[in-house]
């Protein structure tokens, strides 16, 4: 049967238009790209990751919207618009989704296998995710521990320390894949701890270092860059002349000879160098995504999750157990204020104060107590 014109033309008319192509992730990946990949080397490693973990917890329709974002600046907004959270509270959401799978894997199977880097023995997993970005571990382990002694001059007090270590003198560095068996043990609760203990070696004493961190994907590399940095403090704080001096016989004298040489270092002091290495330094920068931690800080503050300095430097332990990734960034944002108006040396100087009383330390090494400068830090 031939259909008249003029009804073809009226079904013509009525069929909706074809709306145009939606953004897709791919799209957006694309323009989030920096155009100079060596500015961010790890963006084609960790936004993936991300995405993926937004793709298994925002519904379809919230996602399409996200894939329109422009910019970094757009996608950051539209994130926080579509999941209530910012890129902070977002990460922390992917790393407790990680954390259930890594509680439920069974004890991994096969011995470490081993890689060596710069001052440290990597262990791992057979066929684990650590191994599989092994380059970048190797990277990112020793560029965090050169640039975190550069940053106050410690090189030379953290070799001192690092020539008195047992064994062959390299700092073990143990990958978790999973919490069960030796990664329980070793973690708790936590996705990582770094240890320094003494030993006794032909009568001498001898420092041991061992760093674990739970490897869930790339995404610890910033973990592994938080503890290296506290091995270099625990390391660069330790009196190692006055430990060298001893002749030790038994685990009495090694305590002895141990604890007059150790000196503490503030939790705030070292929480905060730990994420001076990551967010001023480390995969804030290598990722390209992340705001900058001045941004981040502030918008905390503005929701009312940060503490005035004085409490802060206090190491509210209540505070800290709760808090802990606000009290290591306020931490850091400080540091680096610190760094920036008084120079690196009186920072020097407040690390090897060995008073674990940070307010008192900080009066006396800076002549003022810290709240003193919480408007002008705030201001800057």
């Amino acid at each position: 049967m031939k259909i008249p014109a003029v009804l073809v033309t009226s079904l013509l008319l009525a069929a909706p238009l074809r709306s145009e192509t939606q953004p897709t992730r791919v799209d957006l990946e694309a323009r989030l790209a920096p155009a100079d990949p060596g500015t961010a080397p790890l963006y084609g490693v960790l936004t993936p990751l991300f995405l993926d973990h937004l793709e298994r917890t925002v519904s379809k329709d919230r996602l399409a919207e996200l894939w329109k974002a422009t910019d970094r600046n757009a996608f950051l907004a539209l994130l926080e618009k579509v999941t209530g959270r910012d890129l902070l509270e977002t990460g922390e959401r992917m790393f407790e989704a990680l954390e259930k799978d890594a509680v439920r894997a069974p004890a991994p199977p096969g011995d470490w296998v081993n890689s060596e880097a710069g001052p440290f023995t990597l262990h791992m997993r057979p066929d684990s995710a650590a191994q599989r970005d092994l380059a970048l571990i190797e990277k990112d382990a020793t560029e965090t521990w050169t640039r975190v002694a550069a940053l106050l001059d410690l090189s030379e007090a953290v070799d001192a320390s690092h020539r008195l270590l047992a064994g062959d003198g390299r700092i073990d560095v143990y990958l978790h894949a999973a919490r069960a068996g030796e990664g329980k043990d070793r973690l708790g609760h936590g996705h990582g701890g770094t240890s320094l203990g003494g030993t006794i070696v032909d009568g001498k004493g001898r420092l041991t270092t061992r760093i674990d961190v739970l490897y869930l994907n790339a995404f610890s590399l910033a973990v592994l860059e938080h503890e290296v940095a506290h091995a270099v403090v625990l390391l660069a704080a330790f009196d190692a002349a006055a430990f060298a001096k001893h002749a030790l016989e038994d685990k009495a004298g090694l305590k002895t000879a141990f604890l007059a040489a150790y000196r503490k270092v503030p939790a705030f002091l070292h929480e905060g160098l730990g994420d001076y290495a990551l967010y001023h330094h480390g995969l804030q920068k290598s990722w390209g995504l992340l705001p900058e931690p001045r941004k981040i800080l502030t918008s905390l503050r503005a929701s009312g999750k940060t503490l005035p300095l004085e409490e802060l430097l206090a190491g509210d332990v209540r505070f800290r157990a709760k808090n802990h990734k606000v009290f290591s960034l306020e931490a850091a944002a400080f540091l680096d204020f610190l760094l920036a108006t008084r120079g690196k040396e009186l920072v020097r100087r407040w690390l090897f104060s060995g008073e674990p009383n940070g307010a008192k330390s900080f009066a006396k090494v800076f002549g003022t107590g810290i709240d003193a400068l919480e408007k002008e830090f705030w201001s800057r």
